[in-house]
């Protein structure tokens, strides 16, 4: 190749590396959920990665749930919680209040498209998971708490917009919102089943539970059309 063609062909790769980054930085900026899980916004509003993690992973320190991977429909109900105040957390309530519907919605999308991180499970005692699986496989019939799996799918990755994943959520999270169901603290689900269900079960049955999602890898919620 001459000097002068090798010239050009590096003019023309430069050209469209540069016409790349800017198309990159133009969907950055057309893109106003994953700017808000970034960044924030001006007003009070942090960046979601703050708490959430830089990739949507979850931060157990701050009980911070994970929120890659999950239900669009499933995220965006629950920042509209939040919003109204069916469901109650300081943090949450002001930043849900402070975003318009669209920006809700588009930071619940942005975080369904995010890939479900691989998690390292949480190790628990023996004792804890043996009543943790039983809990989710077959429930206690005893107290008439069905199994957790009936409604959260198989191992934990939750049915679309119906329920939650459990697996790949931190300990800390699981057994900071059971106990809100427990007592009332949290009244945000259909009907208040999860209200009937850890009422009826003790306290070391819900560490139990806790324990044993906690220990199970992330994995991508079963897709379904029905929503709440």
């Amino acid at each position: 190749m001459s000097g002068r063609r090798f010239a050009a062909a590096g003019l023309a790769l430069l050209a469209c590396l540069g016409a790349g980054a800017t198309a990159a930085r133009g969907a950055a900026a057309g893109d106003p959920g994953r700017r808000i899980a970034a960044q924030g916004l001006a007003g009070g509003v942090p960046a979601c990665g703050s708490c959430h993690g830089a990739s949507g992973e979850g931060l157990a320190v701050q009980q911070a749930p994970r929120l890659a991977g999950l239900d669009a429909r499933y995220l965006a109900e629950q920042l509209d919680r939040f919003a109204s105040g069916a469901r109650k957390n300081d943090v949450m309530t002001s930043v849900a209040k402070a975003l318009t519907l669209d920006e809700r919605r588009a930071v619940a999308a942005h975080f369904a498209r995010l890939p479900t991180p691989s998690t390292t499970p949480h190790p628990a005692a023996h004792s804890d998971l043996a009543r943790g699986q039983a809990l989710a496989g077959r429930g206690d019939w005893a107290v008439n708490v069905p199994a957790c799996g009936a409604c959260h799918g198989p191992d934990g990755r939750g049915v679309g917009a119906v329920t939650p994943p459990l697996s790949g959520q931190s300990q800390a999270y699981l057994s900071a919102q059971l106990a809100a169901f427990r007592t009332g603290a949290r009244r945000s689900d259909t009907l208040g089943l999860m209200n009937g269900i850890a009422a009826r079960l003790s306290p070391a049955d819900l560490q139990a539970a806790a324990a044993y999602y906690a220990s199970l890898p992330a994995g991508a919620p079963a897709r379904t059309g029905a929503g709440r």
